[in-house]
């Protein structure tokens, strides 16, 4: 699930996935697809994680300064 909206300036992105496997899939694709463009339009200021990530992804992410966090709500849909 994606969404988006602008506050005080920023735009804030939330991205949410039904567990790590998808996650990983999309920062795959992302990765090899959609970096490029998509970081030469945006700044990345912040990024937060939340959820249970392993070793591998963590390492990925901390290049981007991310702060990772336990998960706040779990629900299905």
């Amino acid at each position: 699930m994606y969404e988006y909206y602008e506050l005080n300036g920023l735009i804030h992105l939330h991205e949410r996935f039904e567990n790590l496997k998808a996650y990983k899939k999309h920062l795959d694709f992302f990765s090899a697809e959609v970096a490029d463009k998509f970081l030469s339009i945006f700044e990345l200021v912040t990024l937060g994680v939340y959820g249970e990530v392993d070793k591998e992804t963590k390492e990925n992410l901390a290049e981007m300064n991310a702060n990772f966090f336990s998960t706040i709500a779990r629900y299905r849909l």
